[in-house]
C-alpha cells in the first residue's frame, strides 16, 4: 500500500489511526493582518516514511508561512463531566497538540500524522487570489497539495488596538517554574531573552493584557525610609512592564496586578471546601534582624491593611510618574464565592480606588456579582456557565467605565464552550463568537504555561492531565528547554482564531448588522449549544469576510 494524503480545514484532528478522509486541496480565506491555517494529514503505507517534510511554496507577497509536524501527547483522563457530544478523544490515548520543531520526522508503516500549515498576512498584504502549494518529500515519496489564497481588502486591528481584552496568566515571573522548566535564574540576561521570547509568542496569539504579580516582582529588595514607611525597588517591574509594552514584544494595552488575597489549606486546619476557607492577605513585614520577609495575615487584620495603604501608594505614584497608571487593573483575590470573602474584598476595592480612581479593578467570580460588587468591581469576569444563567443582570451595570467578561478555569464541563484539552477544538473557535453574542468584552483564562500541576510535575509531555482529569486546561503551549521558549499548539491556533473571529464580527456588522447577527446566532444558541460542523464554521467565516469587505 502507498502513502495517502489528505487535507482538512484546521479544527480537525488527525490521530495516529485515523483513516484518510477530506479533499486533496484547500482553499484559505484570510484578512489582512491575522492568521490562518490548514491541515494536510499523511497515512503511510506498508513500509515507513523516513525524513517526511513539508516546503509551503505560494505567490502571494508579504505572508509569513510555516509548516508544522504536530506532536502527540499522552493523556491518561478524561475530564469529569465532558459532556457526550464534545470528547476529543477517549482516554487513555494521545491527543494531536503541540508544534514539533523537528523539521522532519520519521512515520512508521500505517499510521497518519498532521502538518499544520499556517499563514500570516501583514497589514500590507495586497488583497487578490493567489496560488500555492505544500512539497511533501520523504525517503522515496514526493506529493504536491495545491491550495489557493484569497486575501480580502479588510484589515484586523493590531492586537493593543483591538476592542476586545485577552489575557491568559502566564507564569512568567514563578521563579519555580522557570528553574524547574528552563533551569534558569530570575532577572539574569537568560531570563530576560525567555521573556522577550514568549511575549513575541503571546502577541501572535493575540494576548494583549499581561499578569503581573507584585510579590513575585517588588520584594527582593524592600527597605524602609527609617520611619516605618517601606521603600519597593521597581527595577524589576520596570524592565518587565517595559518589555510586554513594548511592540516589538507584547504591546500589551492593559497591565494586570495579580491577587493580594488568597485561600489555601496551608492556612487552615479544619479540612474546609475552597469556597469555606478563611482569606489571607501577603504583606511585608520587618524581622527582628532588620530584613523584610513575606508573610501571611488574615484578611481582616489591621496590619493587612496598613501594608496595602502603602503598597497602593507607592504604585500609584510609581505608575502615574510612568504613564502606565490607566493601563493598570488590580486583581485583588481570585473567584470568591461566600459573603465574608465578598465583604473583605470589597473593602480592598474601596482602598484601592482611594488611591488609583483612574484605574481599575477586575476579579474572576463565582457568583452574581452585580448585587455584591457593583461598580466597586471595574471588570466583571464571571465564570461562562454563571454569566450564562444571568446575562441580563451583568447587562444592566454595562457602562464606558464597567466591563462584563468572562472565563474559564477547569469548567465549565458538559458541553459548554472551553479550552480544555479533550474537547473539540471547534468549542475553543467559538469562544469569542458567543463575546460578540452576548456583547462581552473580554476572555480570561487562568493558565498560558502553568506545568506545575501537570501528572509528571512540570513535563507535559509524560502526560497532559493537569490539576487532576483536565486534560491540557494548564497550558497552552508547550516548553521548548533547549531554546528558552515555547512551542504553540492547535489549541493556541484555535485560540487566536477566535479572537481575530471576535475583530472580524465587529468588522462586518458594521456593514450589516442584522444580518451578523443571524450568522452568529446560527452558529452560537448559548454556551454550551453551538454548532459542531467545522465545514460549516469555516463558509460563515468566508461570508463575513465578504459582507465586511463591502
Amino acid at each position: 500500500m502507498k502513502p495517502q494524503v489528505f487535507v482538512q480545514n484546521p479544527l480537525c484532528d488527525i490521530f495516529p489511526d485515523t483513516l484518510p478522509c477530506g479533499g486533496r486541496t484547500y482553499a484559505l480565506h484570510m484578512a489582512k493582518n491575522e492568521g490562518e491555517g490548514f491541515i494536510i494529514g499523511v497515512r503511510s503505507g506498508s513500509t515507513p516514511l523516513t525524513k517526511l517534510s513539508a516546503q509551503v511554496v505560494c505567490d502571494a507577497p508579504k505572508i509569513e508561512w510555516a509548516a508544522w509536524h504536530i506532536g502527540y501527547v499522552p493523556f491518561s483522563r478524561n475530564s469529569i463531566h465532558i459532556g457526550v457530544r464534545s470528547v476529543r478523544a477517549r482516554a487513555p490515548g494521545v491527543l494531536p497538540e503541540y508544534f514539533r520543531k523537528e523539521k522532519e520526522i520519521d512515520l512508521p508503516a500505517e499510521q497518519s500524522t498532521g502538518i499544520y500549515i499556517s499563514a500570516y498576512t501583514v497589514a500590507d498584504t495586497p488583497a487578490g487570489e493567489y496560488t500555492g502549494y505544500v512539497l511533501l518529500t520523504a525517503d522515496g515519496f514526493e506529493e504536491k497539495v495545491n491550495f489557493t489564497l484569497k486575501v480580502y481588502d479588510v484589515t484586523m486591528p493590531e492586537p493593543d488596538q483591538s476592542r476586545f481584552t485577552y489575557v491568559c496568566w502566564t507564569r512568567l515571573l514563578s521563579a519555580v517554574t522557570v528553574k524547574n522548566v528552563y533551569g534558569l535564574d530570575m532577572w539574569t540576561d537568560e531570563y530576560w531573552e525567555y521573556v522577550k521570547r514568549c511575549a513575541v509568542i503571546m502577541r501572535r496569539e493575540r494576548q494583549n493584557s499581561i499578569d503581573i504579580e507584585l510579590d513575585a516582582i517588588l520584594l527582593d529588595n524592600v527597605t524602609d525610609d527609617g520611619n516605618g514607611n517601606l521603600v519597593f525597588d521597581f527595577t524589576n517591574f520596570d524592565k518587565f512592564a517595559e518589555i510586554m509594552l513594548d511592540k516589538r514584544y507584547l504591546g500589551a494595552k492593559q497591565l494586570c496586578g495579580m491577587h493580594l488575597l488568597y485561600r489555601d489549606g496551608a492556612f487552615d486546619p479544619l479540612p474546609r471546601g475552597w469556597a469555606q476557607r478563611p482569606m489571607n492577605a501577603w504583606i511585608v513585614e520587618k524581622q527582628a534582624d532588620g530584613t523584610f520577609k513575606k508573610v501571611w495575615k488574615p484578611a481582616s487584620h489591621p496590619d493587612a491593611e496598613a501594608f496595602h495603604r502603602q503598597l497602593f501608594a507607592a504604585l500609584a505614584k510609581h505608575l502615574r510618574e510612568k504613564g502606565w497608571n490607566k493601563l493598570w487593573a488590580q486583581h485583588v483575590a481570585d473567584e470568591i464565592d461566600n459573603d465574608i470573602h465578598y465583604q473583605q474584598t470589597k473593602a480592598v476595592y474601596e482602598l484601592f480606588h482611594e488611591y488609583l480612581p483612574e484605574a481599575r479593578t477586575i476579579d474572576a467570580v463565582r457568583r452574581e456579582t452585580p448585587y455584591t460588587f457593583g461598580k466597586e468591581l471595574d471588570i466583571h469576569v464571571p465564570l461562562l456557565w454563571q454569566y450564562d444563567m444571568s446575562p441580563a443582570a451583568y447587562a444592566e451595570i454595562q457602562d464606558e467605565r464597567t466591563e462584563v467578561w468572562h472565563y474559564t478555569c477547569l469548567q465549565p464541563q458538559f458541553e459548554y464552550l472551553g479550552r480544555i484539552g479533550d474537547y473539540p477544538l471547534i468549542a475553543t473557535r467559538l469562544i469569542c463568537w458567543y463575546n460578540f453574542k452576548q456583547h462581552l468584552t473580554g476572555f480570561l483564562h487562568y493558565a498560558w504555561n502553568s506545568y506545575s500541576s501537570c501528572t509528571v510535575r512540570w513535563d507535559p509531555y509524560q502526560d497532559v492531565c493537569c490539576c487532576g482529569p483536565f486534560p491540557c486546561d494548564a497550558f497552552i503551549v508547550y516548553p521548548d528547554k533547549e531554546n528558552y521558549t515555547v512551542l504553540e499548539s492547535v489549541r493556541s491556533e484555535a485560540q487566536r482564531d477566535t479572537l481575530e473571529d471576535y475583530e472580524l464580527l465587529c468588522l462586518a456588522a458594521e456593514k450589516e448588522p442584522d444580518t451578523v447577527r443571524r450568522l452568529v446566532n446560527t452558529a452560537v444558541t448559548t454556551a454550551d449549544n453551538y454548532i459542531r460542523n467545522t465545514e460549516f464554521l469555516m463558509e460563515l467565516r468566508i461570508r463575513l469576510l465578504e459582507i465586511a469587505e463591502q
